[in-house]
């Protein structure tokens, strides 16, 4: 039986410089997981975001789909007029604890680690709404309003 090689995370490692022995960690694909990446919108600040973190938040967002939503795909691979269309129609339509505003919102991080300005004003948009349910989201609104990459 022949070995299974993960090309995605060989060519991950090219570009990024990382030894090779250092694998990619492939990240959980749900919200509901306290390590997933699809809450990092939500329970860190700008400041402690890596170069790799897009990488991984990318991966974790290829394995989730919002159903019958037609910009998804182009959200997932980076497009930010796609990611927001998305976003603040999940806004508008779900409560801020719904899993797809997680997705949506995880869509709008990865635009945001990309240099992306608007994605981080949405962000802490978003992120001053769910203070309501979870208090430290409202100092984590004003850091995305500051924030520079």
């Amino acid at each position: 039986m022949r070995t299974a090689i993960n090309y995605y995370a060989l060519k991950v490692q090219e570009c990024s410089g990382s030894p090779p022995h250092e694998p990619t960690p492939v990240p959980s694909g749900t919200a509901s997981d306290p390590e997933s990446p699809l809450i990092w919108w939500r329970t860190r600040a700008p400041s402690q975001f890596t170069e790799k973190d897009t990488t991984i938040l990318r991966w974790a967002l290829l394995q989730n789909r919002i159903a019958e939503e037609p910009y998804w795909p182009d959200a997932v691979i980076g497009k930010v007029t796609a990611a927001i269309n998305v976003a603040v129609g999940r806004l508008k339509t779900r409560p801020i604890d719904h899993p797809e505003v997680d997705l949506a919102l995880s869509a709008m991080l990865a635009c945001a680690l990309e240099h992306d300005v608007t994605s981080g004003i949405l962000i802490s948009s978003a992120l001053r709404r769910r203070a309501s349910i979870d208090p430290p989201c409202r100092v984590l609104s004003d850091l995305w309003l500051i924030a520079d990459f």
